[in-house]
């Protein structure tokens, strides 16, 4: 009898830890990390008692591959303690995806999970349009997020789950889910952020076309879509000239990231045979010099920088701080997720989103980092929820 009371008790801390996290995402970072340490300890406590099953497949194996592989850079960084806090984060990471895989989720709904996600996302858009149109920041950005290209790189991500739920519905109505579209389409357009903003409109057109040629959307809501998004896009950039800048006039023109690239590849190419296989160390980039490699050279538009936090690119970066054996790593844990997900028998609206976060995550790598901090958190929800069993076809339709 202690025992079930016990773990009725843990199960109500976990639903509370867990929606405690989805909100606060966007919102609070000593809430989020709260929540975070919560979750890792009635996880542990689950492992040890067995009530909770981890399955043991290729993807399980390939994200124990990329802890290990991150875990094998604190050994050898230049900055042992920068290291060590970015281990940390590809552990948090990596352990909320196998625990949010593996956890029961058959006393609660899917849509709950998914509305808390969109609600704390309103309030961090709103306080961030708060801010950017008080001039109290330069550009959009959420709370806890920051940056604006990694705010808009949720915000994206947030747009994709939206507009997976419409396409695998098939019909617009004004409810949270259009609203959500709308909004983090906006905020994505005011962001400016390029790379987040072509990634999104091309896989989501591709996706529309691909639907429609298959005839598995009604013209009417192809149609309907793209005209919204359209419009949308259409009035922020007429409005907003720092988004006209940036979209319509720099477009692809990737003037700065390119000198970054160079410099980071030559730093690494500079490296002893230990530091190419397991890298500097995470978050150790800042070390580079970049005037070293490109003498009065603009940096992302900015003239005499010596150092950046990254390269802006999540491959050539973890490449840089974890190594041949951690970018490898990386590559097939993702891999191993997107067959995964591909292959999985729930075809449900989750499913389609967690797709079309991967391909997001893949394709802004190359002029971003993404794969950390919340970013990287809500795909490891996203993922988790498409790949869990326990999410039963029932939340698919709601």
């Amino acid at each position: 009898m202690h025992k079930l009371q016990l773990d009725i008790s843990v199960n109500n801390i976990l639903l509370f830890s867990l929606f405690l996290l989805l909100f606060s995402l966007p919102l609070s970072e000593a809430i989020k990390q709260c929540a975070l340490c919560f979750i890792l300890i009635i996880g542990i406590y689950w492992v040890i008692t067995r009530n909770i099953t981890v399955k043991m497949d290729s993807v399980f194996n390939g994200a124990i591959l990329y802890v290990l592989a991150s875990s094998a850079g604190i050994i050898v960084a230049h900055d042992a303690s920068s290291a060590a806090n970015g281990f940390l984060d590809v552990f948090k990471i990596v352990f909320l995806f196998l625990f949010v895989r593996s956890v029961n989720f058959t006393r609660i709904s899917l849509t709950s999970i998914i509305a808390t996600l969109f609600i704390s996302f309103h309030l961090a858009l709103l306080l961030g349009l708060y801010r950017y149109f008080n001039h109290l920041n330069d550009y959009l950005e959420l709370k806890s997020i920051g940056h604006v290209n990694h705010s808009a790189i949720y915000m994206a991500m947030i747009f994709t789950i939206a507009f997976s739920h419409i396409c695998y519905k098939l019909q617009i109505k004004f409810d949270l889910w259009l609203i959500t579209l709308v909004l983090s389409f906006m905020g994505l357009m005011i962001s400016g952020s390029r790379a987040a903003i072509f990634s999104t409109v091309f896989i989501c057109l591709t996706v529309l076309l691909v639907y429609l040629y298959d005839k598995k959307i009604p013209i009417k809501i192809f149609a309907l879509l793209t005209l919204l998004l359209f419009t949308v896009g259409f009035f922020v950039v007429v409005w907003n000239s720092y988004s006209y800048h940036k979209i319509l006039q720099r477009g692809l023109d990737l003037t700065g990231r390119h000198d970054l690239y160079v410099a980071s590849l030559q730093f690494w190419f500079e490296q002893s045979w230990v530091h190419k296989l397991f890298g500097i160390g995470a978050k150790n980039s800042y070390l580079i010099d970049f005037q070293k490699y490109s003498p009065g050279g603009h940096l992302l538009g900015i003239s005499d920088v010596a150092h950046v936090g990254h390269s802006h690119n999540t491959y050539i970066t973890f490449l840089l701080e974890k190594g041949i054996v951690g970018v490898s790593s990386y590559i097939c844990f993702i891999s191993f997720v997107l067959a995964k997900l591909v292959r999985s028998p729930n075809k449900g609206y989750i499913t389609l989103a967690a797709i079309l976060v991967w391909w997001l995550n893949f394709m802004v790598s190359f002029a971003n980092t993404t794969f950390h901090s919340e970013n990287a958190l809500l795909m490891s929800i996203i993922w988790g929820l498409a790949l869990n069993q326990s999410v039963e076809e029932r939340d698919y339709r709601s």
